[in-house]
């Protein structure tokens, strides 16, 4: 009589494990995959940001096996979100994402993301890139964190001169770094720099009178533009005019020494230009990307 109880709490325990299983199963709602994407990361020290609601960004998701889930699909803010196509499966899924949607991003579960031979000769171009693992046990709802995979320059000046000196900035030139390159996630500094041969004009007046120069406070000079990340030992070749009081301007020309920076991916770096009575020096400043 024991052992035939025994058994019997055997079976009824196991019906009682099948029956949860039943009931979960049963109870188990397929929802489409939906995205959080956010600009930045959410610490103390660079606060994230949502992502825009009028662009869009390509993504893939990975299975167990490496399978694709989705092949570079665009995603676009809607009624109910971002939302992809799919269905989320029963497993968790690896994302890898990008934006611009229009560059020639790839993705290999082997090699991750790679861009080729990317130009970055006009420096107008900002690229996002993110990554996360989720699954649906744990949160429907997939925070992509976009993080940007180049660099932010810009120029000031200011002068030490004497009182009664006046300054203008026709024309600086950025010369010898690398505008073209191969970015791959799985690289350590992600990018590969092809030849330190370019030159950027960073500000050109033409037939215009510049930019004044004070010694009080420094102006900017130029539009803000992207590098792709790299040693950048390029110099600056600055055009500007002078004059004392009232008295006709004289044109001059002054190369820098090399800036010798680092240019890390997502840092944004402010170059100041001071013209000394012996010599124009710069300074270098770095900060966190401004998301807002």
């Amino acid at each position: 009589m024991k052992r035939f109880t025994n058994i019997l709490g055997v079976l009824v325990a196991a019906a009682l494990l099948l029956s949860g299983c039943v009931k979960q199963e049963a109870t188990w709602a397929p929802v489409n995959i939906t995205f959080k994407p956010l600009i930045g990361h959410d610490t103390r020290a660079v606060e994230s940001v949502p992502f825009p609601q009028d662009r869009s960004f390509n993504v893939w998701a990975v299975g167990l096996l490496n399978d694709i889930y989705l092949d570079k699909e665009e995603v676009s803010y809607g009624s109910d979100g971002w939302v992809a196509s799919k269905l989320w499966p029963r497993h968790e899924l690896s994302f890898a994402a990008y934006w611009p949607t229009e560059i020639p991003m790839e993705y290999s579960p082997a090699k991750g993301l790679q861009l080729k031979d990317f130009d970055c000769s006009k420096g107008d171009i900002d690229i996002l890139v993110a990554s996360a693992n989720a699954n649906i046990e744990d949160n429907e709802v997939v925070t992509l964190r976009f993080d940007h995979i180049l660099s932010r320059v810009d120029f000031r000046m200011t002068h030490s001169l004497p009182e009664g000196m006046s300054v203008r900035v026709k024309k600086i030139d950025m010369i010898g770094y690398g505008s073209e390159g191969n970015y791959n996630v799985k690289h350590t500094n992600g990018w590969d720099v092809k030849n330190n041969d370019f030159t950027y004009h960073v500000y050109d007046a033409g037939q215009g009178d510049g930019v004044d120069v004070y010694s009080a406070s420094a102006q900017y000079v130029g539009e803000e533009f992207y590098v792709i990340p790299q040693i950048c030992t390029a110099v600056l070749e600055v055009t500007y005019e002078l004059r004392y009081g009232t008295a006709n301007w004289v044109p001059q020309t002054e190369i820098t020494e090399p800036l010798n920076t680092y240019w890390d991916p997502s840092k944004h770096y402010t170059y100041t230009l001071n013209l000394r009575m012996d010599k124009l020096t710069h300074t270098t400043g770095i900060s966190s990307w401004d998301e807002r």
